[in-house]
């Protein structure tokens, strides 16, 4: 999958990938988000 920089289309594309699945542990699933931006020396680098 390519991903814009367009974080609504990109979401939305992702939506669109799993539409129809289940999770393995279905109790356990929850909504795919985004994590809040990190800011500051205190990120990791990879």
């Amino acid at each position: 999958m390519h991903l814009s920089g367009d974080q609504d289309a990109d979401m939305a594309a992702i939506a669109a990938a799993f539409e129809g699945r289940q999770a393995l542990h279905p109790r356990d699933a929850a909504p795919v988000k985004l994590a809040p931006p990190h800011a500051g020396p205190e990120r990791r680098q990879g």
